[in-house]
């Protein structure tokens, strides 16, 4: 008994950790700028010299059919079909920043 929850826990570990991995490494394996984390409404930046993380986001939001329509501080609102989505800077977090890690 006590080896299969050690095999679950090992297993759930595993995934958590393949969760939270995944959006970092698609960053840096593919030409993505912007990725979602999964189950969650953080967004993961990689930013080039002279880019803006604001202007990242429009981009990437713009990509799923979102619109800007308002930028207010560390708010940016986006509207699709009705449907308003706020993000805020505290969601952001810059993973790469001029191509070096910054965690």
């Amino acid at each position: 008994m006590k080896m299969i929850g050690i095999k679950f826990l090992s297993i759930l570990a595993l995934l958590l950790l393949f969760i939270f991995i995944f959006p970092i490494t698609k960053l840096y394996f593919t030409d993505v700028k912007v990725t979602k984390a999964i189950f969650s409404e953080l967004y993961f930046i990689e930013r080039g010299p002279n880019e803006s993380t604001k202007d990242l986001i429009r981009d990437y939001m713009e990509g799923e059919g979102w619109k800007e329509i308002d930028r207010l501080g560390g708010l940016q609102t986006f509207e699709k079909n009705g449907e308003k989505k706020n993000v805020l800077s505290s969601q952001i977090k810059i993973i790469f920043d001029e191509g070096k890690l910054k965690l």
